[in-house]
């Protein structure tokens, strides 16, 4: 279990060989996401503030532990790509997904 504070990594996706992440950043803890965020049912959602800056929740997300991401999905066997939340979440709007 995560504990607010610890060391997470946050992926859209992975498939082929390939990881999309949205990075690596720090469990903030279970928030209210903003409003803007319609994923959820207006309870608490995991928060992660990415090392970039920008944070992304838990319901835009496959997350967990750095580590242990890392070693299920180590490089070279496994391209890793980024993936900007802020483009992604204006995708999304775009889908009609969020």
């Amino acid at each position: 279990m995560n504990t607010p504070n610890s060391r997470v990594i946050a992926l859209l996706k992975v498939i082929d060989n390939q990881v999309h992440s949205f990075g690596e950043g720090t469990y903030i803890g279970d928030l209210e996401p903003p409003e803007d965020i319609r994923w959820y049912d207006g309870q608490k959602n995991p928060c992660i503030k990415l090392d970039n800056g920008k944070t992304v929740w838990g319901c835009e997300c496959w997350w967990g532990p750095a580590e242990t991401i890392k070693n299920k999905y180590p490089e070279p066997e496994w391209e890793w790509i980024e993936v900007d939340i802020n483009e992604k979440r204006a995708s999304w709007r775009k889908e009609g997904e969020l």
